[in-house]
């Protein structure tokens, strides 16, 4: 394939995905597989290099892309020559593959059976621990940040950094 058919498209968000760009192609250009061939993008660049199949495609593709908005931001859309290998280009059909789930079947009870557990987990952590035992675990929880605030108090006493400390000091 010859650099000539590649449009370099800027203005793209910096950390956007090769794979998100690719789902935007295939919903903005009717038939993209006769058009597109495949994408490159640096990892942290905010530009895609998008190599066509012929000059037709690339005139096509020029047309379409004009004046199109990519995640609120205008594309920035050039037909200039960027040295990338071919083996760099990620193809439009590997990219909008999708990964197959495995889906398991349960039934209603056993999903309000979990979440009425993990509701209860969350709201009341120590319902199925006896309350001598949930006395003494809380105690000992705040104990824990007392010591860790006064230690906090007492670092900062010793640097002598008074904007840090509490006002009742």
């Amino acid at each position: 394939m010859s650099e000539s058919l590649q449009v370099f498209i800027g203005g793209i968000q910096k950390f956007s995905n090769d794979r998100d760009f690719a789902k935007f192609i295939e919903k903005t250009i009717p038939n993209y597989d006769d058009i597109v061939t495949g994408l490159y993008k640096k990892k942290a660049s905010s530009s895609i290099i998008i190599r066509l199949k012929n000059e037709d495609a690339k005139i096509f593709f020029l047309d379409i892309m004009a004046g199109k908005m990519y995640k609120n931001r205008w594309l920035k859309i050039k037909d200039q020559e960027v040295p990338v290998p071919n083996k760099a280009f990620a193809s439009m059909k590997r990219l909008l593959r999708t990964k197959e789930c495995k889906v398991t079947e349960r039934t209603e009870e056993e999903l309000k059976e979990e979440m009425g557990k993990d509701l209860k987990d969350k709201l009341i952590p120590y319902h199925n621990v006896p309350y001598e035992e949930q006395l003494r675990l809380k105690s000992e929880y705040l104990k824990d940040i007392f010591y860790k605030y006064v230690a906090r108090i007492e670092k900062e006493v010793e640097t002598k950094n008074e904007a840090a400390l509490p006002n009742w000091l």
